[in-house]
């Protein structure tokens, strides 16, 4: 795996979708899906490092992957979780929570959760990361590991479809087991070996592109069209835009690598952190043009200065693995 800056720019599409979402803006109904965006770019970033991990050594360094993930994450974390409590914008357990990675668990029992409520996400992703890599090496030793990957994608989507009908809305949307299926299908696509034409692969990405900007546009959270159809549909686009994405000299891949789409797209963990604070706050006090545009004016500035320093500087502290990888970006 190389660095491509075209995922950057996806994580640029995904954290701009997110932002005009918690701003309320009318043309991001959907804008929450750019979380399922973030679940398949990661878990195909995850698994491919992983993967090239057990070729290269024959096992994965749980110890290390552990402490890279934690070196990676927690530092920003903390520090936005440490300015919303001295804030006085959320209570010490709801702080705590977050910090335990718990949200996910707390959040659907105590709705509305407040300021960092978006913390859910990094849950999710904290709790993936956690279990996978002791699951990878067996998906590895199968037949087909893709195959097997794409099985339990499909596995988890119907364990969401099952798990609705007692636990509606927020309690199903929320929940680590209900949402790993985008996780899922990233890991799936950096296990696989696709033959595709440069064609096909443009026509794959176009047709992503629009499924996911129609579920932009028209679906709202939190309802069983958006969880149990528009879901899995939205995972399955995200992984057609990353497929298209990784052919280099592509459309898609230099529309993607703009400039200006890559930078936002290495400040994302930040801005995702950062705005939502910022937004749930002004937007009780001022319409969807205003809020959004002020969430954008202080929370990206704030994750640019936070970039530099906090999340490059701990870089520093991160382990590589036997033969030389690229870390990756949440």
């Amino acid at each position: 795996m190389r660095y491509n800056p075209a995922l950057d720019g996806m994580r640029a599409l995904a954290i701009l979708a997110v932002l005009a979402f918690h701003c309320q803006a009318p043309f991001a109904i959907g804008g929450y899906f750019g979380v399922d965006l973030f679940f398949v770019l990661s878990g195909y970033l995850i698994t491919g490092l992983l993967a090239a991990e057990h070729d290269a050594s024959g096992a994965i360094d749980l110890r290390r992957f552990y402490r890279n993930r934690f070196v990676r994450l927690m530092p920003l974390l903390a520090l936005v979780v440490l300015v919303v409590y001295a804030a006085g914008m959320a209570p010490a357990y709801k702080a705590a929570v977050a910090l335990l990675y718990l949200t996910d668990v707390v959040s659907p029992f105590d709705s509305p959760f407040g300021v960092l409520g978006h913390t859910w996400s990094l849950s999710v992703e904290e709790h993936f990361y956690l279990l996978w890599p002791l699951v990878l090496p067996a998906v590895l030793r199968a037949r087909n590991p893709a195959a097997l990957a794409f099985g339990l994608w499909v596995a988890a989507g119907l364990w969401r479809v099952s798990a609705y009908p007692a636990f509606p809305g927020e309690a199903t949307y929320y929940r680590f087991d209900a949402r790993l299926s985008g996780l899922l299908l990233g890991s799936a696509v950096a296990l696989a070996r696709f033959d595709i034409g440069p064609e096909r692969l443009t026509g794959i990405g176009r047709l992503s592109l629009a499924m996911l900007g129609i579920a932009l546009l028209t679906m709202p959270i939190f309802t069983p069209v958006s969880m149990l159809l528009a879901q899995p549909l939205v995972e399955i686009a995200a992984a057609g835009l990353l497929l298209a994405v990784l052919r280099e000299g592509g459309r898609l891949h230099v529309a993607l690598s703009y400039p200006w789409l890559v930078t936002i797209g290495r400040w994302s963990y930040g801005i995702y952190l950062w705005h939502y604070p910022v937004a749930a706050t002004l937007r009780e006090l001022f319409d969807w043009p205003l809020t959004l545009a002020l969430t954008a004016a202080i929370s990206v500035p704030l994750a640019a200065l936070t970039y530099r320093a906090v999340e490059l500087p701990f870089r520093r502290f991160r382990r590589e693995a036997p033969r030389a990888l690229p870390s990756p970006a949440l």
